[in-house]
């Protein structure tokens, strides 16, 4: 039981670290997205 336990207690960490890595990654994909959105209505404006 106390295996159990401590591989469920490993498992449960191991799913918040991939948590923790894709929400670094997601927020650093929004910010790359803020910043080409921007740069396109930059250019946009330049344009007309």
């Amino acid at each position: 039981m106390e295996k159990q336990a401590a591989e469920a207690a490993t498992s449960i960490k191991a799913v918040e670290n991939t948590l923790n890595s894709l929400s670094i990654v997601m927020r650093v994909m929004r910010e790359t997205l803020q910043r080409i959105e921007a740069s396109q209505r930059d250019g946009a404006q330049l344009r007309r």
